[in-house]
């Protein structure tokens, strides 16, 4: 336990503001799950990739995150769902060729987001 009187005050906020982070961090969590897991649809998918990118613009805006952290799980996760439009593209087709121009960027299984 700190002596000086600032530092015990310091070490209370330090608790409280960790408290928050881990709760924002939770919901940040929560939204990531749908889109990484890929059993959803293309609509569905869609309205999961917006949540989360809603939630970790709050995050930012809160201080718990970085904006270029959540602009690049933003862009991972729009990349899913790039790559799930252009799965669904290519089965409906019946093939999976498509020209070069139309190909999104297309995600390793393993990938971290």
């Amino acid at each position: 336990m700190p002596n000086i009187k600032s530092a015990e005050k310091r070490v209370k906020t330090a608790e409280k503001s960790r408290a928050k982070n881990k709760a924002v961090k939770s919901q940040i969590n929560t939204a990531r799950k749908p889109v990484i897991e890929g059993k959803l649809d293309k609509e569905a998918l869609a309205k999961a990739v917006s949540e989360y990118s809603s939630t970790l613009d709050k995050a930012v805006k809160k201080g718990v995150i970085k904006k270029n952290t959540a602009n690049r799980r933003k862009a991972r996760a729009a990349k899913r769902l790039a790559a799930a439009k252009y799965h669904q593209l290519a089965t409906a087709q019946k093939s999976r060729w498509l020209p070069r121009s139309q190909r999104p960027f297309v995600l390793v299984e393993g990938m971290h987001s």
